[in-house]
């Protein structure tokens, strides 16, 4: 990518120009004249060099879907293909910009191509060991107690939080509703073949967002044991509340310090937290953003 030169704008528009002239040519031209087939080596030459010069669009919309269970070369390669697709149709008389033109049949492809397969949604894997462990003592109080078990007996056994168990409970019977496949991977529970979901960063799982809510309730509570200026820079290093985590620098820009003093902060603020009886779910929620 590093190699490919991106063309100016000018430079685009010529190309752009130039190649809906050879297809207005080749258009009127019949099949089998040597003018043809030149013709068509000129469109193909000058749709490879718009194609070349965008790449950088296959790769930022790619990214999104990172996670989405298909392998990532696979992504790009139908990224690319999207890309070609819009250069073919890609109409510059009509003034949109080609960026965003091609961005949508990138999508378009990569989503296509990712529907068409199983997909595998992968979990954190402290979710995915509660998951396990959730199922297992159900199972084990079932049979000592001769019945199903309480969600609060479940989780006074786990020695979690209610809330918690009942974000768990919740994805778990979307498991078994939904007739999602389980994948053991090294005995831990940290994907399910799933042919309906796709996990996209910007569109978190229901229950996996269910639960990363419980813990941040959980942590608006320890976050109290903070002066104001440690929670903002917890807050916002760590993304929590729905925001983006943000930079030493974007952090420090916020409370006008300086970087230094953003990551004392942040130190400061980690080491009273950690001296609280955090849950071990809500250390490793902290450890894991």
């Amino acid at each position: 990518m590093g190699e490919i030169r991106r063309l100016s704008k000018e430079e685009e528009l010529d190309l752009w120009q130039r190649l809906e002239a050879c297809r207005e040519e080749r258009a009127e031209l019949e099949e089998g004249c040597e003018k043809a087939f030149l013709l068509d080596r000129e469109i193909e030459a000058i749709q490879n060099k718009l194609v070349k010069s965008n790449l950088r669009l296959v790769i930022s919309v790619a990214k999104k879907y990172y996670n989405s269970g298909v392998p990532f070369i696979d992504i790009i390669d139908e990224g690319n293909i999207g890309l070609i697709e819009a250069v073919k149709r890609f109409e510059y008389r009509k003034g949109f910009k080609f960026s965003t033109y091609g961005v949508w049949w990138i999508k378009q492809s990569i989503v296509k191509e990712i529907s068409s397969k199983k997909h595998i949604v992968r979990f954190p894997m402290h979710i995915a060991r509660l998951i396990k462990k959730s199922v297992q003592i159900s199972k084990y109080l079932n049979q000592k107690l001769n019945r199903e078990p309480t969600i609060e007996e479940i989780a006074k056994e786990m020695k979690i939080d209610r809330k918690i168990l009942s974000s768990i409970t919740m994805f778990t019977r979307a498991i078994y509703n939904s007739d999602i496949i389980y994948k053991d991977s090294n005995d831990d529970i940290n994907s399910y073949n799933i042919n309906s979901a796709i996990e996209d960063k910007d569109f978190p799982f229901p229950y996996q967002q269910v639960f990363t809510n419980s813990l941040q309730e959980t942590l608006t509570e320890a976050l109290e044991t903070l002066n104001e200026k440690e929670r903002i820079v917890i807050i916002s290093r760590f993304g929590l509340y729905g925001k983006e985590p943000k930079t030493l620098e974007d952090t420090g820009r916020e409370l006008n310090i300086t970087r230094e003093r953003v990551r004392q902060l942040q130190i400061k603020a980690l080491k009273k937290l950690a001296d609280i009886d955090l849950s071990k779910e809500l250390k490793n929620f902290l450890c894991e953003q």
